[in-house]
């Protein structure tokens, strides 16, 4: 009767750290995925001015297509918009990915791989206000 009522502390407390360390690795993937529909919101903004642009470009291109003649400087400078509308979205993908804490931390763990230039780069405040 005495053995029905023997409870193994050894085996529950094994057993609540498997639950333990299961439910850590359920909450990181939870924390993860936040930061990603963070980034997305933070991007929306982006993704809207883009569209924008791009359709006041088309607008133009739509212009300049019906237009007798079209000129080279016009045409350069319709290209160079597109340029800059996209490399100015991918500036701010770049800077909202930045601020993931997953990123963060990969690149903490990478500090020691660099070059002596790159070293010398990081330990600049300017780079540092980004990591740190």
């Amino acid at each position: 009767m005495e053995d029905d009522l023997e409870f193994d502390f050894e085996d529950f407390e094994r057993e609540c750290e498997e639950f333990e360390k299961e439910l850590s690795a359920i909450e990181s993937h939870i924390d993860s995925a936040f930061e990603w529909i963070d980034l997305l919101f933070e991007l929306q903004e982006a993704v809207e001015r883009f569209n924008v642009n791009m359709s006041s470009i088309n607008k133009v291109a739509d212009y300049i297509k019906d237009a007798q003649s079209q000129e080279n400087f016009v045409c350069g400078t319709l290209l160079s918009g597109v340029v800059s509308a996209y490399e100015g979205f991918v500036h701010e993908l770049f800077n909202a990915c930045c601020q993931k804490s997953e990123y963060i931390d990969r690149a903490k763990t990478r500090i020691s791989n660099l070059s002596e230039k790159e070293s010398e780069a990081f330990e600049s405040k300017s780079l540092q206000q980004f990591i740190w």
